[in-house]
């Protein structure tokens, strides 16, 4: 299993003098490392233009899926409080591919990790939202995708904190805040979803309800488990987080999750909250409580 090098950069960078990263030939590697891999998740985005876009402005009854083409993709802007990590990045949006009413892929984009003004300066996260190409769990035409005909949703990844910030940063980018919300862009794009099942676009009660991610998207998944599930009602339902496991570094890790916000999102869990505003919770602390939460689950990495 490959571990995901933009979160394990980011992690080491903040982690340099514990971690042995202090020669600056040391942590050039690690920067080169995690340019090549942004490069490569960029490589796997296409480009807005030419698809339909949608702006709900706050208002998720806005932007039917039943008015998207299937099968293709389309894009919402909610508005509102969502945004990426820069002024001059593009608005957030999230991605939907129509498909099986019964069935749908919640999936959380990959893409890098900032954290500190360090990590801001060498542009270690994705700050606009670009949709993912019809690829891979994605691909619509390979008939060994078991995911081919279902309704996507993809949570798109600018915000730079594996989808769990909520802070306004004490650092600027040529002159204006940084300022993380990925725990709105994912509320607003979960809020839409379950709209759909409410007017009767999506199954009230869906047949297969998986949620995936790779890479930062893999956290994404992780930590927002919960609260997918507890919000859309369906029969069937897994996880499938790739490319990360929340195990490196665990004296870096508690702090790093506490910096982004997410002790606030963390409402449902207070033993969970409580470690986070102590600085001791790891993602590994969240999975686990989520698993014994929903013991019929399907967990798979």
């Amino acid at each position: 299993m490959r571990l995901a090098l933009a979160t394990v950069a980011a992690a080491a960078l903040l982690a340099a003098p514990v971690m042995g990263f202090s020669a600056p030939d040391e942590l050039n590697r690690v920067k080169k490392g995690i340019h090549a891999f942004l490069a490569k998740q960029q490589r796997r985005t296409v480009s807005s233009v030419g698809a339909s876009v949608c702006k709900l402005d706050g208002d998720s009854t806005r932007c039917p899926i039943t008015s998207m083409p299937k099968g293709e993709t389309s894009l919402v802007q909610p508005g509102g409080s969502t945004r990426c990590i820069f002024q001059d990045s593009s608005p957030f949006q999230f991605q939907v591919v129509p498909g099986a009413t019964d069935k749908l892929l919640f999936y959380f984009q990959g893409g890098g990790a900032c954290f500190n003004q360090a990590s801001v300066d060498i542009d270690l996260c994705s700050d606009d939202a670009n949709p993912m190409g019809l690829e891979g769990i994605l691909d619509r035409t390979n008939p060994k995708n078991v995911f081919a005909d279902y309704t996507v949703a993809v949570v798109l990844y600018c915000s730079g904190d594996i989808f769990g910030g909520n802070v306004t940063r004490p650092f600027e980018r040529n002159g204006a805040p940084v300022v993380q919300t990925g725990i709105a862009n994912t509320q607003a794009t979960l809020d839409w979803v379950r709209q759909q099942q409410k007017a009767g676009a999506l199954d009230a009660t869906l047949r297969q309800l998986t949620i995936a991610g790779d890479s930062a998207g893999a956290i994404g998944a992780q930590i927002w488990a919960a609260n997918i599930f507890d919000t859309l009602p369906a029969t069937h339902r897994a996880a499938l987080p790739d490319s990360y496991v929340g195990y490196f570094p665990t004296d870096v890790i508690p702090g790093l999750i506490k910096n982004f916000g997410l002790c606030s999102f963390l409402t449902h869990n207070s033993t969970l909250k409580q470690k986070c505003v102590g600085e001791t919770l790891q993602i590994t602390d969240v999975v686990q409580a989520q698993i014994q939460r929903y013991p019929d689950v399907t967990w798979q990495w």
